[in-house]
């Protein structure tokens, strides 16, 4: 649980790089709560770059607005640091503005600031916790690039980028794979046909089988005289073979 004395709510303005930052955004605002007993100068502007990932080689500055003498002094230590929380020890609320800038450029502070946001001090003395609830924690884990904030990085407009009918579609299937399938659809076809054939076939013989007439002779000895007839194929090699036994000849 943090100390109530000693937390802070620092209202944010990320600037980017103003040279190449887009001029129809003035900047990204976020509210980032700490401790200033256990904030340096250093870890707060690591936390913020990890945050909000500046550009290759970019350097972040960080100043802040000092409503008493209504200037923006520019942190660059922990003493100021330490000097900027004791001028709002008694809002608890800090406006800062950090921006990007390249190591090989000088930086040019801001000195003035056309925002609503310094006429009255806020209150951030909630009931309970809330006072330490970031307030926008949809924000959180986005770097600049992500905000549009450059020109080079503003999105492309729906309409110049349709989808493709193919990439909508999931069950579109490609030419190559639909005709393979179709392919092997005809032979499982046929094959099905083939085995309902061939069950027809043996439906039948097995119909027939059930089917044969009842034909009444003497298995002793069989006639096999022209034109005799036998119910099938078995029983009538069991009679010739009985034939021949009985008048002794071979077949």
């Amino acid at each position: 649980r943090m100390d109530r004395n000693s937390t802070y709510v620092l209202k944010i303005n990320l600037l980017g790089n103003p040279k190449k930052a887009r001029k129809d955004i003035k900047c990204f605002c976020f509210d980032k709560v700490i401790d200033s007993d256990l904030t340096n100068y250093k870890d707060l502007v690591e936390s913020i770059v990890e945050q909000y990932s500046p550009r290759y080689l970019e350097v972040a500055h960080v100043q802040y607005y000092d409503d008493v003498l209504k200037i923006y002094p520019e942190v660059t230590s922990d003493q100021e640091l330490v000097s900027m929380f004791e001028k709002h020890s008694k809002t608890k609320v800090v406006h800062m503005f950090v921006a990007y800038c390249d190591p090989s450029e000088p930086y040019e502070p801001i000195t003035e600031w056309h925002s609503d946001a310094h006429g009255q001090p806020n209150n951030t003395e909630q009931d309970g916790d809330d006072y330490l609830r970031n307030p926008v924690p949809e924000n959180e884990h986005v770097g600049v690039d992500e905000e549009n904030i450059y020109l080079e990085d503003e999105p492309v407009p729906f309409i110049m980028v349709p989808c493709s009918n193919k990439e909508k579609d999931k069950d579109y299937v490609p030419d190559h794979e639909s005709e393979a399938e179709s392919e092997v659809e005809s032979e499982d076809e046929s094959e099905d046909e083939s085995m309902s054939e061939v069950e027809v076939e043996e439906d039948e013989e097995y119909h027939k089988a059930d089917h044969a007439p009842h034909i009444e002779y003497n298995k002793l000895d069989p006639p096999m005289n022209e034109g005799r007839k036998y119910p099938n194929m078995a029983e009538f090699k069991l009679a010739l073979s009985q034939h021949a036994i009985k008048h002794e000849f071979d077949f």
